[in-house]
């Protein structure tokens, strides 16, 4: 069975377009991005994915993909970025995605929930770190 088309891209497309959505983009003002900006403006939002076959199920390859949306912030207290990741988990927990070219079961909210990674100091300022981990199950559509 061959694994050569992996759905992260398109999933990646999927999860940014569901979350650049005024709500967010309105306080992220940094935007969504699905790597990191040469010079970003705070606060701001990347998504990464990364997916591994987890079997076959009736002649099709099911994808479990991890997903994970990192909300950087440099307001002083977790307010600000805690709205969006609260906003985020609104978007996405339990809802199917439109990923074109595949099925998305589900987006579900990992079991740990949304931490917080330490403050690091990023050119004299203190930046903050959320992660997000959802997962998603996926097929190619038939």
């Amino acid at each position: 069975m061959s694994h050569t088309h992996e759905p992260l891209s398109d999933l990646l497309g999927a999860v940014a377009g569901a979350i650049d959505v005024p709500a967010v983009t309105s306080v992220a003002v940094g935007g969504v991005h699905d790597d990191t900006p040469e010079s970003p403006t705070y606060p701001w939002i990347r998504v990464t994915a990364r997916a591994k076959p987890i079997g076959p199920i009736a002649a099709q390859t099911i994808w479990r993909c991890d997903v994970e949306i990192h909300v950087y912030d440099q307001y002083q207290g977790d307010s600000q970025a805690l709205g969006l990741v609260n906003t985020i988990v609104g978007l996405l927990h339990y809802q199917a995605l439109t990923v074109e070219g595949w099925t998305a079961i589900l987006a579900s909210l990992d079991d740990e929930g949304f931490y917080p990674l330490p403050p690091e100091e990023i050119a004299g300022q203190v930046t903050r770190e959320w992660v997000v981990p959802f997962t998603v199950q996926m097929e190619r559509a038939a």
